[in-house]
């Protein structure tokens, strides 16, 4: 980034579109992943432990996110960290 040029701060209005965004985003990813691992699998219910399997995936991903925003866009990093503090808390879907 040129120096002359200031990050964005994150705002409010950053943070509650980075929520949504990333709610949405997994619901659409586990919605079609079970779909998918149904058909494959020929299956109509969920094998167990498949939602604790997804949700470290998720986490895996969002440290990478995380690692590569501190990298590259640090002002950015609170973005992926949102996202992991919403998977361990608990409030994906």
């Amino acid at each position: 980034m040129p120096a002359d040029i200031e990050p964005s701060p994150i705002t409010a209005t950053t943070r509650l579109v980075s929520r949504f965004w990333s709610r949405a985003a997994a619901k659409v990813f586990l919605d079609r992943y079970r779909t998918t691992a149904r058909t494959l699998a020929g299956q109509s219910f969920d094998p167990p432990g498949f939602d604790a399997v997804l949700r470290c995936l998720l986490v895996a991903r969002d440290l990478e996110d995380l690692a590569r925003e501190v990298r590259e866009r640090p002002a950015m990093a609170g973005i992926p960290l949102a996202a992991l503090d919403t998977i361990l808390a608990g409030a994906w879907p």
